[in-house]
């Protein structure tokens, strides 16, 4: 199985983003910009967690996107795990967003971090068409990388991706 037309985005959502003191409305702004942007490039624009409520339909998604973006500000544990698990899944395809604030290492060991503004585009439509212009050349840079952008595969540069194949009742992933 080939990877899909989709992009996938993931990001702390609702009341996890309240919790974790990052305003929804931001939240909500962020991802009309990346969807704007992902339908631009012509892929189908999915949110992680909104309608995918199955987690082996999630794993299905972060296996075989495309593109997945990342959204680690005031990120949660969810978050966290499904960036780790794409970047287990596949060797490049992973587009990481962030406010200003500072990221673990490991992330950054990832490549680069499309940084977007903390005030809303009402506030600052500069900066939204900023990281708008970005996170376009991040994705059509993404659909042309050769060389691996997940430290799982930077760090183990023998190992093959995953390949979805579902049995059943039950999912098995293939790295052979």
């Amino acid at each position: 199985a080939g990877l899909s037309s989709t992009c996938v985005v993931v990001q702390t959502q609702g009341r996890e983003a309240e919790q974790s003191g990052r305003a929804a409305s931001l939240a909500a702004a962020v991802y009309e910009s990346i969807r704007q942007t992902v339908r631009a490039a012509r892929l189908e624009c999915v949110r992680l967690g909104e309608g995918v409520g199955d987690p082996t339909e999630r794993l299905r998604l972060l296996c075989e996107a495309s593109v997945v973006i990342v959204d680690l500000a005031g990120a949660g544990p969810e978050v966290l795990f499904a960036a780790g698990i794409r970047h287990g899944l596949r060797p490049a395809g992973t587009i990481v967003v962030s406010d200003s604030a500072p990221l673990p290492a490991l992330v950054l060991a990832a490549g680069e971090v499309v940084n977007y503004p903390i005030h809303p585009p009402s506030a600052d439509s500069a900066g939204w068409r900023r990281f708008g212009s970005r996170l376009s050349e991040r994705l059509h840079a993404t659909a042309n990388e050769t060389l691996p952008t997940s430290p799982v595969y930077q760090a183990l540069p023998g190992l093959r991706p995953a390949t979805w194949v579902p049995k059943r009742r039950r999912v098995f992933l293939s790295y052979v």
